[in-house]
């Protein structure tokens, strides 16, 4: 794949492109600046791109990108591609990129996803003797991929309580799903402070149960005083009665006594 350059604060990097497609009515163009990385995970960069000219991804974009992410990994693996549309990239040489946002996939999906239309084109056109080839190294990466999965799975089943503390902590630390190929930059919580927060939480449930035993008590003592209110009303609506009857004796009283 072809190199290209990128500029960042009016630093001039190296880069090499990934993948330029069109997601939503965008260009999106996800390259590698070859940092050094940890394990097995491949620190790349997605921009969004009108051309050549670098758009803004705000945070309610790169929400919806992240998912976006796991789901062109999804369809390229299982090669039925439905939600995006490669472009030509073969054009892109350079690059202002100040606003793009960082993530981390897996070494062996990035070889995967590597594929920038039109470059790859010229490179069949000039290697058509290696078909056979070709062939055989996806034979051999869909080998890898199905013993890396089989791997995994025995992984799940064998888990030690150190490695189960482990997820967790990882999952605490990372708001992709365990089982993501997407995994976003974060900084790592020590363990002190993940018990801390616990500790925080439990403090605030016993504070909550309170609060709802003192609600309840006051919804009993509203009940009462409707209640109240109810026997009132009706010793108001009675003395009115009387009151009525009383007025209706008198006038007849004084009826009486006119005739006379």
């Amino acid at each position: 794949m072809k190199d290209m350059t990128v500029y960042y604060n009016g630093e001039k990097l190296p880069a090499q492109k990934i993948r330029y497609f069109e997601y939503n009515n965008s260009q999106y163009l996800i390259y590698d600046l070859k940092e050094d990385n940890d394990d097995n995970y491949v620190k790349l960069y997605i921009v969004k791109l009108d051309g050549n000219i670098e758009q803004v991804i705000d945070d309610d974009e790169w929400n919806i990108l992240k998912d976006m992410i796991q789901d062109i990994v999804k369809e390229i693996k299982s090669n039925n591609i439905k939600s995006f549309k490669d472009l030509t990239g073969s054009k892109i040489d350079e690059i202002d990129s100040n606003y793009a946002r960082p993530f981390k996939l897996k070494k062996d999906l990035v070889d995967i996803m590597t594929y920038i239309k039109g470059e790859k084109k010229e490179m069949a056109n000039s290697k058509k003797g290696n078909d056979t080839k070709k062939t055989s190294k996806s034979k051999e990466k869909a080998k890898d991929l199905e013993e890396l999965n089989e791997e995994k799975e025995s992984e799940e089943i064998d888990d030690s309580k150190e490695e189960i503390l482990q997820r967790l902590e990882e999952y605490l630390k990372n708001p992709v799903d365990e089982y993501s190929d997407v995994q976003p930059t974060t900084t790592v919580k020590p363990t002190y402070e993940i018990i801390k927060t616990m500790e925080d939480l439990s403090g605030i449930i016993e504070q909550l149960k309170g609060l709802q035993k003192q609600l309840d008590e006051t919804n009993d003592f509203c009940e009462e005083l409707k209640k109240e209110n109810q026997n009132l009303q009706r010793e108001n609506q009675n003395l009115e009665n009387e009151i009525s009857e009383y007025k209706n004796k008198i006038d007849y009283i004084k009826g009486v006594i006119r005739d006379l």
